[in-house]
């Protein structure tokens, strides 16, 4: 496993690789607001056996860039997208097949919206695609988030992960990762509480599976509003993760693995059918 770093004018990235390189298209993992790309570290051993796998961290989540001074408009959806997708061209990646946890996610639906000729493939877990929160909240989350972060960050981290998941291992797992970001997290949060991509999944052309954690219950009452365009578009699947809350990959590692590798396997085993044809 490999971490560099992409800087360029309001980009500052932490991200890491693992296996080779091969001419296929190479597996993404998107991190959520205020996460670190090692979240997905049991994934980058996992898979680089047989895929070249990268975990990019989203704009300035990293304690190396504590120190810097941001602004919310670094952190839109669209300006992470773009920066993500300017890291694949940096590095000579042309397709991928995208996981993305809550964030994260909407940076790939970002991403398709942008280049969809890059994303193969798309998987989310702890993701909405529709949330319509009044600006006053929006603006009150963030400033929570903020105020919490400077003063008690390891307890309000701790009050949040208890929420995301019943597992005692995985909340400190959560609370280690999230304390490399606490000093942006409230700049992202300012940026996705409000926005629509039920569109975008409504005529989504690419294979897309939603992971669904049994103990993600704000995200699960959101993709509930949204289960008729899930069922219209047969492009799109859900698994059901029994013992997962809002980060699937490490509540389950194991069996997401197995579900990540079974759902690529089978986009590619259907590429070369229809090459074959």
């Amino acid at each position: 496993m490999t971490r560099f770093f992409i800087l360029k004018e309001k980009t500052c990235l932490e991200a890491y690789s693992s296996g080779e390189k091969n001419g296929q298209p190479a597996l993404l993992f998107l991190h959520g607001a205020g996460a670190h790309p090692i979240q997905f570290e049991k994934q980058l051993k996992f898979f680089s056996h047989n895929f070249f796998t990268l975990s990019i961290g989203l704009h300035a989540h990293s304690n190396n860039f504590k120190d810097k001074k941001y602004a919310p408009e670094e952190f839109t959806l669209s300006k992470m997208a773009e920066d993500i997708l300017f890291t694949l061209n940096q590095i000579g990646v042309n397709r991928v097949h995208l996981i993305g946890n809550s964030a994260g996610g909407l940076t790939g639906y970002e991403m398709i919206k942008k280049a969809p000729e890059k994303v193969l493939s798309l998987v989310t877990f702890g993701t909405c695609p529709r949330l319509t929160y009044p600006f006053w909240m929006v603006k009150l989350i963030s400033r929570t988030d903020k105020l919490m972060l400077q003063r008690r960050p390891e307890k309000y981290l701790r009050f949040a992960a208890k929420q995301s998941t019943p597992n005692s291992a995985v909340i400190e797992k959560i609370v280690t990762i999230m304390m490399e970001s606490k000093h942006v997290a409230h700049l992202i949060r300012a940026n996705i509480g409000n926005y629509d991509y039920l569109d975008l999944l409504t005529n989504l052309t690419i294979p897309y599976l939603i992971i669904k954690g049994r103990y993600d219950n704000s995200i699960n009452k959101c993709l509930k509003k949204s289960q008729n365009v899930f069922r219209t578009n047969k492009n799109i699947q859900i698994v059901d993760f029994d013992r997962s809350g809002h980060f699937a990959n490490l509540d389950e590692a194991d069996l997401f693995n197995r579900t990540i590798s079974d759902f690529v396997n089978s986009i590619d085993a259907t590429s070369r059918s229809n090459g074959a044809q």
